[in-house]
Order: structure tokens, then sequence, then C-alpha cells
């Protein structure tokens, strides 16, 4: 009896505590991983909205880099760390989408028990470019007639065999009846042989792809976005190609442990949309030419998010590509 009410008694302090914990959130520096080395898209995302966070949360909010697997490794160190919303991730597209609904055998946790979103951040429009180095193709039209006539001759590049780019490409590929050369890019570094025509077709972000258009490295040749670009007037979209399901933007979101405390997560969810409403952040993403997403609700989040893993898996299964886990 009374090891029972020992037990009992443990258990509510604990909870006692647990609750104390949640309700003073946060106290010390909040570690923010990112799924890719410095300087892209995604990190540029965890950089603006942690310093709004930082303002907001009165508590530094730490970018860390963990590249690697295909953003598996981050992943996984942000699902196994201690759900207390000291560790948080920004995830992509690329990663929590692609990676998520193709390669699910590559995990060794269970990612849909394990990790949840707090909130959408920001898109980033993607860029399909072509090489300006010795590839005469300027445009859409001219990008089909060179690559019908020239069968296995171009190549294109993406992050690695059955990553999002590859899937894209194929589907691309097959709507298209083209014939063109994969070319997989397990470090995504691929500017330097898109510069020197060594690659010929490519999708970045718009990010990188801007200043290497505008320095007439590159040609912009189709957009994921659904109405056209500023920069670009002239450059079609995929939907208006006829494929909607290939207008993937380079997203970023927001995500946890899934068994964060509800109190953090609401406290992390309103932190977010706050500081995508400071006036500095806001210009920060514009200025990078990204677009503000602000989630209505942790509801609204959970709802796109399953969205994204189901026209992955469709993209999966339309683009015929095998995955090996």
């Amino acid at each position: 009896m009374k090891l029972a009410y020992a037990l009992c008694s443990a258990l509510l302090l604990a909870v006692g505590i647990s609750a104390a914990s949640a309700e003073n959130y946060p106290t010390k520096p909040i570690r923010m991983i990112v799924p890719f080395a410095a300087g892209g898209s995604t990190d540029t995302t965890a950089r603006i909205i942690a310093e709004g966070m930082t303002e907001i949360l009165g508590q530094p909010v730490v970018v860390e880099n963990k590249p690697g697997g295909l953003g598996i490794v981050a992943i996984e160190e942000m699902a196994r760390s201690k759900p207390d919303g000291y560790t948080v991730m920004m995830g992509s597209g690329m990663v929590n989408g692609a990676t998520v609904a193709i390669h699910p055998g590559k995990f060794s946790i269970d990612y849909d028990k394990d990790v949840t979103v707090v909130s959408r951040v920001a898109d980033v429009p993607a860029v399909y470019v072509a090489t300006s180095k010795n590839f005469p193709p300027s445009n859409i039209e001219e990008f089909r007639k060179y690559a019908k006539e020239n069968p296995g001759k171009v190549r294109y590049c993406s992050t690695g065999v059955g990553s999002a780019l590859h899937i894209e490409m194929s589907i691309f590929m097959k709507k298209e009846g083209l014939d063109l050369v994969h070319v997989p890019y397990a470090d995504g570094n691929t500017a330097p042989d898109l510069i020197n025509g060594d690659l010929h077709f490519c999708s970045l972000n718009i990010i990188q792809a801007r200043p290497l258009i505008k320095a007439g490295h590159m040609k912009p040749i189709v957009v994921t976005t659904n109405e056209r670009l500023p920069d670009f007037p002239d450059t079609p979209t995929m939907k208006e190609l006829g494929y909607p399901e290939l207008s993937a933007n380079y997203w970023g979101a927001l995500y946890v442990p899934a068994a964060t405390p509800p109190e953090v997560i609401d406290k992390l969810f309103n932190a977010t949309v706050q500081a995508q409403a400071i006036p500095k952040v806001r210009e920060k993403f514009l200025s990078n030419q990204m677009i503000p997403v602000v989630s209505k609700s942790l509801e609204e989040a959970k709802a796109w998010n399953a969205s994204e893993l189901e026209r992955w898996r469709k993209n999966l299964a339309e683009s015929g590509v095998q995955v090996s886990e």
C-alpha cells in the first residue's frame, strides 16, 4: 500500500513538474535543426524565422545544420531528442514531404508517430533552368524540340536516385516523351557543372537560380509557382504546361517530436505566427524571393502536411521510379 502511494505521489509530482515546465517554457535556448548545409533555401528560411522567434520567445533560437541521408539524419536526431520544445526542426518539401513519402523504409523511427508539424513558414519558388554554356534552348518550346532531336544526350541533375527532383523529372519526361540522362548529386552542389555546361537542365530554388540567371549563366525554362514570377514574366509555369502536380515549391515548415507537450507546441505555433508578422522578418522573406505562409491553426498545418505526403506518394507511383530501401 505504501509502495503504491509512493509511486502515485511520484507520478503526480512528475506530471506537476512537467506542467510547470511547459507553462514556463522557454527558459533556455532552442535548437533549430536544418537538414541541409548553410546557405540554401531551407537554411535561409530557418535563420529568418529563428530571428523573429527569438524576439517573441525571449530566448535564442539557434540554427544547427545537419545535412545527410536525404534529410533523414536531421529528422531522426530531432525525433529522438527530448520532447520538451528545446529541439525543433525546419523541415522542407524535399525532406519532410518527398523523402518521407518516397523512402519510408530508410527510417529507423516511425515518422507518423514520432514527428508532428507545428506550422508552415514560407514557400520558395523553384525554377527549371538550362545552362547557357553550349546549349541552344532558351525556352520550353526550344527545349522540347532540342531534347527530342537529341535523345539520350541532354543531362539533368537531381540530389539522388529516388529524390524529389528525380521523381519530378521522371514524370516530366514521361509526359513530354523525352529521353534525358539522369545525373545524381548527393551533395546538391550542381551550380558549377550547370555553369560550365557539363549539366544541361535542372530545378533550382529561386535563391540559387536568380543570381545565376541574372549573371547570364543560366536560362529560365519553367517555374513551379501557380502564377508567373515577376522577375521572369515570359517564363511559363508547370500549371500552364498542364502539370499542376509538378508545381512543387521548396516550402519550409516547423516540426517537433510528437510527444512534445501540447502547451509547448501551442507556444511554438503562436511564436511562429507572431514572428511572421514582424515587419523586418516579412521583409527578409520577400527580399529573398520567399513567400511567407501563415498557418491558421495546428489542425490546418496538419491537414496541409498530410496532403503534401499524399501528393508525393502519388508522384512516386506516377513516375515509375523504382527506389531501393
